[in-house]
């Protein structure tokens, strides 16, 4: 995990961020959202919204990370639900990633400061872009405090294709949000926070008991039941 540079992060970020890519009749190839690794064992975070109904779990789908081939990936768990602000899912590689390092995240349920993400954009589809921005609030879907979205300020990013981008904080140095969806006419961008993933799929508790992988950082009332779906370390506020 670098630290330092901006131009340290940005690497590290580049290498471990790919497109999800699909074929058409003609086998010309179109990006249509962005993914990035999070385990040594080839597991890629993404946006639910990427896949259609026939696109389930078992589905394999291609991507292609930047300078490369498109190699297979099977979509492990995927959801979506607009209204709850729900939108992800997990894929996995055919084959591990040999020198590839996986993208550090936090489960966390605030974010301030600034953020980086890089991504596939459709003002320039077979290119990796930059993006930055700002954390400015949070968004609540359906007035049910259960659902939220990090609220982003980035001129940058509102565009289709980075949606599964991993939204890096440079204040903890670490992926805590995927983007999910662009505002049209505006800079404004929602993610959806990572911590919100666990209630639909457990496994991510095997991630976060990796060592420097992932830790919750988490307001004293909600840890007891956090503990029982993500195993420790539980960092109380």
């Amino acid at each position: 995990m670098p630290k330092g540079t901006s131009t340290s992060v940005d690497a590290y970020l580049i290498q471990a961020t790919c497109a999800i890519v699909q074929r058409n009749k003609d086998n010309n190839i179109k990006v249509v959202a962005t993914a990035w690794l999070a385990s040594s064992e080839g597991h890629l975070v993404t946006a639910g919204h990427t896949f259609s109904e026939k696109q389930n779990a078992g589905t394999t789908i291609e991507v292609q990370f930047l300078n490369k081939t498109p190699e297979p990936a099977v979509i492990i768990e995927v959801m979506h639900n607009q209204s709850k602000g729900l939108d992800f899912a997990i894929l996995k590689l055919s084959t591990p990633p040999k020198q590839r390092e996986p993208l550090k995240f936090m489960l966390v349920n605030e974010a301030s400061g600034e953020f980086l993400l890089r991504g596939y954009g459709s003002s320039l589809p077979h290119s990796q872009s930059p993006g930055k921005g700002e954390f400015i609030g949070l968004n609540i879907r359906a007035g049910d405090s259960e659902h939220i979205l990090f609220q982003l300020r980035s001129p940058e990013l509102a565009f289709e294709g980075f949606s599964g981008g991993a939204v890096y904080s440079t204040q903890l140095e670490a992926v805590i949000a995927i983007q999910i969806e662009a505002k049209k006419g505006s800079d404004t961008v929602l993610a959806m926070p990572l911590y919100r993933i666990p209630e639909y799929w457990a496994e991510i508790a095997n991630l976060a008991s990796l060592p420097g992988t992932c830790f919750v950082v988490a307001p004293k009332e909600r840890v007891s039941r956090l503990v029982d779906e993500i195993v420790r370390p539980v960092i109380v506020e």
